[in-house]
């Protein structure tokens, strides 16, 4: 899902809204030349149910396209979105610099994941990248984002409290800036699934990322966060879009693009699923 909240981005020629869908083609080429390399890295990782390879394409596909000066990733786990913002932002540092600040309690990517990257890249290639193993609810914003002029979010660290701090906190200090915010863990039951029974998995009771979950209109979801995000939306008369809807009637209902992205792709990187 994609939270834009105010975005102005007029200035790179791009129309805004962005989406996923119009990234997805835009950047193409690039994805396409990526491909080999979201093997390699997704492979490093080993949690590859933790991001398919077509979130690998879109995510960065959108990144590229957004192009961004700071990448803030709220939840890293074992790192597939991160491997693939340090992609996206060596891609951009051939036109401006772009770092890539990633914050999470769990250790796994010094413990896991760095080893086995260690094989298949160089030292250079963690260049544009800090890694905080620390407090998300402890971040201070100004000093966090410096004097970055577009930034893209990833939020994946679940919790009413990590919501309360973005929603509260980071947002405010990124008022002024053009901004976008991905969520994960969202999905749009209009295109991604039909809604599922209840069967024998009981209601939702607050447990985040685990089997019972919950519908909030036409958004399926499992976290604190999304009844978070969807309150904030409502409230604020801000555009919540899923990357599903931008793929379905940008793509999904466009044969010949549809058609060119499979082949130019295959099946790993191309799909309207979100």
């Amino acid at each position: 899902m994609i939270a834009g909240h105010q975005a102005q981005i007029n200035d790179l020629s791009v129309g805004a809204p962005l989406s996923v869908g119009q990234a997805m083609w835009n950047q193409r080429q690039t994805i396409a030349d990526l491909r080999n390399q979201f093997k390699v890295l997704s492979g490093a990782v080993n949690r590859p149910g933790d991001l398919f390879l077509c979130q690998w394409a879109e995510i960065a596909a959108f990144a590229l396209e957004f192009r961004p000066d700071i990448i803030v990733e709220l939840g890293r786990g074992f790192g597939n979105s991160t491997c693939c913002f340090v992609e996206v932002a060596h891609r951009l540092s051939e036109v401006s610099k772009c770092r890539v600040v990633s914050l999470c309690r769990s250790n796994e990517w010094h413990k896991c994941t760095v080893p086995r990257l260690n094989n298949v890249v160089s030292p250079d290639w963690f260049r544009p990248l800090e890694i905080r193993v620390c407090d998300i609810l402890e971040t201070d914003v100004t000093e966090l984002l410096g004097s970055a002029q577009r930034c893209l979010v990833l939020w994946d660290a679940h919790g009413f409290g990590v919501a309360e701090w973005v929603l509260a906190t980071l947002l405010p200090g990124l008022i002024e800036r053009p901004h976008v915010v991905l969520m994960h863990d969202l999905s749009d039951l209009r295109y991604d699934m039909s809604i599922p029974e209840y069967q024998d998995v009981e209601m939702w009771k607050g447990t985040n990322a685990d089997a019972p979950s919950f519908c909030l209109g036409h958004i399926f979801s499992n976290v604190a966060q999304a009844i978070s995000i969807v309150d904030f939306t409502s409230r604020n008369r801000v555009p919540l879009h899923s990357a599903a809807e931008s793929l379905e009637n940008e793509i999904g209902r466009d044969p010949a693009k549809r058609n060119t992205l499979k082949e130019l792709l295959g099946d790993d990187f191309y799909s309207l699923r979100a």
